[in-house]
């Protein structure tokens, strides 16, 4: 074989024949691999669809299980909890008559705990006090039951009441007897009573389950196929299973951690398949083994036709890479010899004839050409980069900077230049915030458009900043008196075209005109300024930095009391008053475009502020206000403009006032009960006046006395005064109690104050309505 290779590679006038040859073969031999990999994978598939099936039995399995398990726990922990079953665990040697009617109870407790689940095949209740087992059929010695009843769980009864006596939580024990009672297997579910009692404890509930029947679940759970299913728990003990248990030496189930799995090993020589299902109820591992013979019988036999099947590929497959190789390798062999006559040039070293051709072919491109084209290319990315340089420079760094311009293709005519800053807002409809390069085209577009609308009367150059932000540099001899109006008017331009052509938004910021290169830097200064003005006019503004000039110190003041009565206006439900206070706060000295930047960041802090106390304080049903799809929360902390909040909360706002208005009469009678109980209540307490009551409900004592005038026709000291004279009146009629007692029950501080409001309300005094025995008109 290697002297195969060694005259294939010193055969070098024909090796592109090898290549083709080996990429023929290769080719062929890509679906034989295919093949081989499909074959490998179906066994692989196949397996794992083993392990899935079995899983999914075992799923099953542990379904069915902890249903029932379930049902025992909650028997059990109704067991544990039992009063009667609790009282008498208290019962101590010798027993009285009270503790031998708590036994009673007791036994007739675990008899109706009995008869609620079918799953279990008894359960009993030994008790330490009285050294007894209570089962539902009655009381036997420990003696008699283990001995007789129990003999399964063991021949030494000590050992069994020892075991008993030891606390156990939600604890499983398997239990096996031996001779005659070597057919009764249980399971035993166990649990100390009382539970909070660890040391010592009163007693053990258990409660049997016969593994007999969860071992015949087992063997008609169709998922043995000359395997084997178990069930382990916590620990990795089995607790019961069906088949031989050599099958689980070895397996460490601690790293078996997840809830459902299945995996291959090899046992004894063997390899088999192990699929568990993991019970999140108690930790139990449903486990099923299956040889895997069994699965790869049919694999084997697709393994054989396999290898036949390929021999015999790779045999005609040969033949035809021959035929193919020599056929396209003539006329590349004929190409070569031609071009060898008429290229010069020094080719020695190349492999092929294919070599010869590219080698050929790249000694025509001249070498000047490439480096022109490359530096071409890199031309706009060196210029973005050095205008980036100058809006930022020092007046050390633009000395630097200015001799490279020339070769870069800037040319400033003249001395005087200003900058205008473009912020992107957002792209809409068509365009995807993810595409970066439909955004690169609109960015392209706009400073284009800035170029060729300036061109003429300025220089212009535009480009990237940071982010969505684009800058232009106007450069002009003069400043022109009419600056700022064509600024204006050419960024109008621009904006319009933008939006109806890309249906984009941009904001503008136009920076003053300065002396000298070195005043770029203050110019973009200035246009990065007026760019944030949008906060107070809104995206989609032109600002020039003039606006900004000649204001005065900033001062800012954001009353409480105005956010107090939006808040208490929404929760009554007056939109008309929120509007006003809202259009109020807009119209003030601080509102609309005079504002300062920084009063307008504090004012657009305040209003989100606002609105989002409105929201947490007004306690309604979102859903029902703003519907599933609107959340008001991120639609106040999404706005970016202080005319966004505005909108936004007046939206807001409305829809909370229409709720709060369409509930109002309800909640106002049930206000209104609440008050008038509060009165009923508390009439002797000399300190209930309106204050106390809007204390109680949480309200303004102002708004309280309008809303009970409002609602009962009545003020509220009117109403209180009555209601304790109907007091004053009862007691004047049914006792003989002085009037300094009668004051001390109806809320009144004094006999005089008293005789003061009745004479008032009844035109006689309280002494002359008692003797008079009658009610006054």
């Amino acid at each position: 074989m290697k002297g195969f290779w060694r005259y294939w590679g010193k055969r070098k006038p024909k090796s592109i024949f090898r290549i083709f040859f080996l990429s023929y073969l290769v080719i062929l031999l890509i679906p034989i691999m295919l093949g081989i990999i499909s074959y490998r994978n179906s066994a692989v598939v196949l397996k794992e669809q083993m392990g899935v099936y079995n899983v999914s039995l075992l799923d099953q399995t542990r379904q069915v299980f902890d249903t029932y398990l379930y049902g025992v726990d909650q028997l059990m922990n109704n067991l544990s909890l039992d009063e009667t079953i609790l009282d008498f665990l208290h019962s101590k040697l010798p027993m009285s008559p009270r503790d031998q009617y708590a036994m009673s109870r007791a036994v007739r407790s675990l008899s109706t705990l009995m008869n609620t689940n079918d799953f279990i095949s008894n359960l009993f209740v030994y008790c330490r006090g009285t050294d007894a087992v209570l089962t539902p059929t009655g009381k036997y010695t420990p003696e008699l039951y283990f001995g007789q009843e129990a003999s399964y769980m063991g021949t030494n009864v000590d050992e069994i009441v020892s075991s008993l006596q030891l606390f156990s939580y939600k604890t499983f024990r398997s239990a096996e007897g031996t001779g005659a009672a070597q057919n009764q297997r249980y399971l035993l579910y166990l649990n100390s009573l009382p539970l909070n009692q660890k040391n010592e404890p009163l007693g053990t509930a258990v409660v049997e389950i016969d593994m007999n029947k969860l071992e015949a679940f087992l063997q008609n759970a169709d998922m043995l196929d000359q395997g084997a299913a178990y069930v382990i728990d916590g620990n990795g003990q089995t607790i019961f299973g069906v088949g031989d248990e050599k099958w689980l030496s070895g397996i460490d189930w601690n790293r078996a951690d997840g809830k459902r799995f299945f995996f291959t090993r090899t046992n004894e020589g063997q390899n088999i398949i192990v699929s568990y299902s993991q019970s999140t109820l108690n930790n139990w591992k449903y486990v099923s083994v299956i040889p895997s013979d069994i699965v790869l019988k049919k694999v084997n036999y697709i393994k054989n036709w396999t290898i036949v099947i390929t021999l015999v590929e790779l045999a005609l497959g040969g033949l035809l890479s021959v035929y193919l190789a020599r056929r396209n390798y003539i006329p590349i062999k004929q190409l070569a010899d031609k071009l060898k006559l008429k290229v010069q040039g020094n080719f020695s070293g190349l492999n092929n004839e294919l070599a010869f051709i590219e080698s050929a072919a790249e000694a025509a491109v001249g070498e000047s050409a490439k480096m022109k084209g490359i530096f071409e290319m890199q031309r706009p990315v060196m210029r973005v980069t050095v205008l980036n340089r100058l809006l930022n420079a020092n007046e050390v760094m633009v000395a630097g900077i200015k001799d490279s311009l020339g070769s870069l293709g800037i040319h400033f005519k003249g001395d005087i230049y200003a900058v205008l800053n473009i912020g992107i807002e957002h792209y809409r409809k068509s365009i995807s915030p993810d595409t970066y390069e439909q955004q690169s085209i609109i960015r392209f577009v706009i400073v284009n458009a800035y170029e060729e609308l300036l061109k003429g009367s300025y220089t212009a150059y535009g480009f990237e900043t940071v982010g969505d932000e684009l800058a232009v540099i106007v450069n002009m001899t003069e400043t022109p008196p009419d600056y700022l109006e064509s600024m204006y008017e050419i960024s109008q331009q621009v904006k319009r075209f933008v939006e109806q052509k890309f249906h984009t938004l941009i904001t503008i910021g136009i920076g003053g005109t300065h002396q000298g290169v070195e005043g770029l830097a203050r110019s973009y200064g200035e246009s990065k300024k007026s760019l944030e003005y949008r906060i107070v006019k809104g995206r989609g503004s032109i600002t020039a930095f003039a606006e900004l000039t000649d204001r005065p110190v900033p001062f800012y003041a954001f009353p409480v009391q105005t956010e107090a009565s939006i808040l208490q206006c929404v929760k009554a439900g007056d939109m008309e008053k929120v509007n006003e206070l809202l259009n109020g706060m807009f119209l003030s000295d601080h509102g609309g475009a005079s504002m300062t930047i920084e009063e307008a960041k504090c004012m657009f802090m305040h209003l989100v502020s606002t609105g989002l106390k409105v929201l947490g304080e007004t306690i309604i049903d979102s859903n029902k206000v703003f519907g599933d799809n609107f959340q008001p929360v991120v639609k106040i902390l999404s706005c970016t403009t202080v005319v966004e909040i505005q909108t936004t909360l007046h939206t807001i706002f409305g829809k909370i006032c229409l709720y709060m208005a369409e509930n109002k009469k309800s909640h106002n009678d049930e206000l209104k009960e609440k008050i008038i109980e509060y009165i009923y209540d508390h009439t002797a307490d000399t300190n209930l006046s309106l204050s106390s009551v809007a204390a109680f409900l949480h309200m303004n004592p102002s708004y309280l006395s309008h809303f009970f005038k409002q609602q009962t026709g009545e003020n509220f000291i009117e109403f209180v005064n009555k209601t304790r004279l109907e007091k004053v009146k009862s007691l004047l009629r049914t006792s003989k109690l002085p009037l300094s007692d009668i004051c001390s029950r109806t809320g009144f501080s004094s006999p005089a104050t008293l005789i003061r409001v009745f004479k008032k309300l009844n035109g006689v005094t309280p002494g002359q309505y008692r003797e008079g025995g009658f009610e006054p008109d």
